[in-house]
């Protein structure tokens, strides 16, 4: 619950400074209807004894009638002011007043003019006396009205629902009925002061920040320019506070991923009012036995409401700086003119505050302390100050030197005034605040609202966790998290608070866990869980639907195989986490081993076929061979092993696993005697493609041979008796027997063959293309390896020689073979053929010119190794008649016949007959072109 005090800024009345003319008793006559009016001492002192004195006081506006508010008021009892309702003391009379009789009170004249008689005792002491401001009625209507910037409540226009901090703009629209019916109203010409909470402001707009909760009037006041003036309330301005939060966040944070409640408790914010006032502080001028008062309205409670009790008034509080206590007298007056002095007279030297001192000729306001006076305090100002003579008095609560009992049955609302006497001269000082408490309880039901919560929830990193007050949340990141819980009233405000909650880690579950065989029951499984949270208290198990507690599982099981095991791991912060894994129990392993075929001469070989159940595995084989040999390995093969005799033999096998399960078994080994393999070769040697017979004498002494299987060496084998074996590649090679008993058992004997490579032979001859003009070859060895050479050509030998000479009788095309042997006595033999061409050329030209010209006039041929002998060359046209004939080679025709004649432009066919040297024949026919 947000409690709110009335705050009653001190100074002087703000329309104080509007007012330009001050009349007094003094003054004797006035006219006016705007100033102020003071008995004779005026502003600064009091009124003197034995006056007796009259003061007529005028209205300057029409038929306007004089108005006098009395905000201070202080006779004696002996002392009286008489008004009177004319110009002269034989008008009507008002009354008589003496005491606080006219303190807040209005004295309203009906004649135009109101006049004033003070009569004052000889034997008096000087009294505060008086002070009224002057008015006139007559009032043109005013109204005042203003809009803002903010939008108002939707169901009531007067109310405007904000957030503490917001700003409102506000401007006057003041509406002037009357206007120019006597005088001219505006807002221009017109003073126009807005009322807020602790500001105030002239002017048509202006702006003020609301930055505390509360319900704030707004009152604007319109004085015009003859001193009517109008108060109205035009808006009631509600201020959202923080709420009471409540949140009740976890004591020793939360584990990570569990479900856990946020918890809050909201209350929703309740305002009260907030009376206007201004701000400015009250200079305490330094003059003797005057009195500074100033009066203030309140008007937030039920008409006629009054203080019934001493707790009514919670405690008043004044923040001020004064530089010498002792002179000082301060009292509260409520508005039916009741007061109780708070301090009187005492304390000598000491300060108030922090305030400037020996500035009487530039006043200047110091640190203000607040000093607060409630019944409940133990001790007054003086008291304190007589116990502990400080140099300033501190700030806290004092009991006032007055009951507040003195103002019991005061009207709460109405003018409150609050007066400072400074009895001593040379110090002065500043009053920049009065505070009424009042008990929240005396407000009216309907100005105390409660701001009602309409929406919570939580959020963390940004992220909406839930809506509500009181929810159940999941948080999946360890480590430090704030938590924001977020209040939304019906303003629209949002109100937060952050906490943060520590998010513990879960454990980490582990296990230790050696895998057991069946035979070694319970089954035993360690907890090895780790925390960063410290560590583990609680462990809980769970296989085969039964439950353990305690950090080890201990547990029979009756079959081997998977079992499931669940692990519940606790922190010593109650964080838990769980894992289910899977653990072997171990069937026994089942011992099985096997043999390779035991022969007396071989070495046999034993080999584990043991069967393993599950994840466990064979560490250790203990092999008894039954022969008086043991032997321990750790791999599943053994051997090779010689037995010493053929016979029978027990062997045996033990198997051990990792886990230490064990098993043996036992089996017979027999042990066989073995054949001899032996064979012979007609011959070991030869020349490729390389054959050699094969002579098998292979036996077993007590057994048939049942398989004779060779094998060539080449990649060539056959299970014959005495086979022919023969190989196409020289090189040296094994031929192995292997010879099978009846037993299985065998034997091998081995032989070496060389199958001796062929000679190479390779030769070249020059020159390459021999001619019938150049018949002789020279015949050239060119083979890697080679001895007694043999030559032949067309199958006739004609040499022994390595690189002999032949001449070719004649062309034609001649088979050359060349024989030769290799240092292994083999023989090969390569044939080339050997072409011996004719040398002799004819050129027949197609074409001659026998005319006038020099160019080609004859026709020849030309001719290179033809004979003359039996040569014949002849030309005939193209009916088959011959027109020239020649037997030599080097002829020439001229186109012409015997008789000289030219044969005719045309084709004409030519044929060639002749022989070379080597007298062979040669045939050539074609066509000629006689060209004229």
């Amino acid at each position: 619950m947000t409690q709110r005090i009335v705050v009653l800024i001190l100074g002087l009345l703000f329309f104080q400074s509007v007012y330009s003319q001050v009349f007094t008793m003094l003054d004797m006559t006035g006219a006016s209807c705007n100033g102020v009016f003071y008995d004779s001492g005026g502003a600064g002192d009091g009124y003197l004894p034995s006056e007796n004195l009259v003061y007529t006081h005028c209205s300057d506006i029409g038929a306007f009638s004089p108005e006098f508010y009395f905000s201070s008021f202080d006779l004696a009892s002996t002392d009286t002011l008489y008004i009177y309702d004319g110009n002269t003391t034989l008008s009507p009379l008002i009354g008589a007043y003496s005491n606080q009789d006219l303190t807040g009170q209005t004295i309203l004249g009906s004649s135009g003019c109101l006049t004033f008689q003070f009569i004052s005792d000889p034997f008096s002491l000087t009294d505060l006396g008086f002070r009224a401001l002057i008015s006139c009625d007559g009032c043109q209507e005013i109204e005042p009205k203003a809009s803002v910037n903010l939008p108002l409540n939707a169901s009531n226009s007067n109310i405007l629902e904000i957030c503490e901090g917001q700003t409102v703009n506000f401007q006057s629209e003041t509406l002037y009925p009357e206007n120019n019916t006597t005088y001219t109203q505006n807002d221009q010409i017109n003073t126009l002061v807005w009322d807020l909470a602790s500001t105030s402001f002239t002017g048509e707009q202006g702006s003020f920040n609301y930055d505390i909760p509360g319900i704030f009037p707004v009152y604007l006041t319109v004085l015009d320019t003859v001193g009517c003036k109008s108060r109205k309330q035009l808006l009631t301005i509600r201020v959202s506070g923080t709420p009471d939060f409540n949140v009740i966040p976890p004591i020793n944070g939360v584990c990570l991923n569990d479900t856990f409640s946020l918890v809050a408790k909201p209350n929703e914010d309740t305002i009260t009012p907030v009376p206007s006032s201004v701000s400015d502080p009250i200079f305490l001028d330094d003059v003797q036995g005057v009195t500074f008062s100033s009066a203030y309205q309140v008007e937030d409670f039920i008409a006629g409401q009054t203080i019934s009790s001493i707790s009514d008034l919670t405690n008043i509080c004044i923040e001020m700086e004064h530089s010498y206590v002792g002179d000082l007298e301060i009292s509260l007056t409520c508005p039916n003119g009741q007061s109780v002095y708070l301090h009187q007279l005492t304390g000598a030297g000491t300060f108030l505050g922090e305030p400037i001192d020996n500035d009487n000729s530039n006043p200047t306001a110091g640190i203000g302390y607040e000093y607060c006076f409630n019944m409940s305090a133990s001790q007054t100002w003086e008291d304190y100050i007589d116990a502990f003579n400080p140099l300033a008095l501190p700030e806290q609560e004092y009991l006032p030197v007055q009951s507040f009992s003195n103002l019991i049955g005061c009207p709460l609302n109405g003018e409150w005034s609050i007066s400072v006497n400074d009895n001593l001269p040379l110090d002065n000082g500043f009053i920049f605040s009065l505070q009424l408490n009042f008990d929240p309880s005396l407000y009216p039901i309907d100005s105390v609202y409660p701001v009602a919560i309409q929406d919570t929830w939580w959020e963390s990193g940004g992220q909406l966790l839930a809506n509500g007050d009181s929810v159940a949340v999941i948080l999946n990141q360890s480590g430090t998290q704030d938590i924001r819980y977020v209040i939304q009233d019906v303003f629209g405000c949002q109100w937060d608070t952050v906490f943060q909650v520590n998010v513990n880690p879960l454990p980490s579950v582990y296990y230790a866990y050696t895998p057991q065989c069946i035979d070694q029951q319970p089954l035993q499984v360690l907890d090895a869980s780790i925390s960063p949270n410290g560590a583990i208290v609680n462990q809980n198990w769970l296989i085969g639907g039964q439950s353990y507690t305690g950090n080890a599982l201990s547990h029979t099981v009756n079959n081997p195989g998977t079992h499931s095991v669940t692990l519940i791991a606790e922190d010593q912060l109650g964080c838990m986490n769980d894992s289910t894994f899977f653990i072997s129990v171990l069937d026994l392993p089942k011992a099985n081993f096997s043999n390779s075929l035991g022969c007396i001469s071989d070495g046999i070989v034993f080999f584990d076929q043991s069967l393993i159940y599950g994840t466990d595995s064979i560490s250790q084989f203990l092999w008894n061979l039954g022969d008086g040999s043991q032997q321990m390995t750790n791999i599943g093969t053994y051997g090779p092993h010689f037995y010493p005799a053929v016979n029978s033999y027990t062997a045996n096998l033990e198997v051990t696993t990792l886990a230490g399960c064990k098993d043996d078994t036992s089996i017979v080994v027999n042990i066989y005697e073995q054949p001899v393999a032996l064979f012979s070769l007609d011959t070991n040697e030869g020349c490729i493609p390389f054959c050699t017979q094969v002579t098998n004498s292979s036996f077993s002494p007590t057994d048939a041979i049942v398989l004779n299987e060779f094998i060539f060496g080449n990649g060539g084998g056959i299970a014959e008796q005495n086979p022919a074996i023969c190989y196409n590649q020289s090189g040296e090679y094994i031929i192995d027997l292997i010879a099978h008993n009846s037993f299985g058992c065998t034997d091998t004997f081995s032989l070496n063959v060389y199958p001796r490579p062929l000679p190479e032979p390779e030769f070249i001859f020059d020159p390459i293309l021999p001619t019938s003009l150049n018949p002789e070859v020279h015949f050239i060895d060119q083979s890697a390896e080679s001895k007694n050479w043999s030559w032949s050509i067309d199958g006739e030998d004609f040499s022994t020689d390595q690189n002999p000479t032949y001449v070719f009788p004649k062309s034609g095309e001649y088979l050359v073979n060349f024989t030769i042997q290799n240092r292994f006595n083999c023989v090969d033999s390569i044939q080339r053929v050997v072409v011996v061409d004719s040398f002799y050329t004819v050129f027949i030209p197609n074409a001659f010119t026998p005319n006038d010209d020099p160019f080609n006039p004859l026709y020849t041929i030309f001719t290179t190794g033809i004979s003359d002998d039996n040569f014949e060359f002849s030309i005939f046209d193209r009916w088959g008649k011959r027109v020239f004939m020649s037997d030599k080679t080097t002829f020439s025709w001229d186109g012409k016949n015997q008789n000289g004649q030219e044969y005719p432009q045309g084709l004409y066919v030519y044929k060639f007959v002749g022989y070379d040297v080597f007298g062979a024949k040669h045939k050539k026919a074609g066509e000629i072109f006689l060209v004229r």
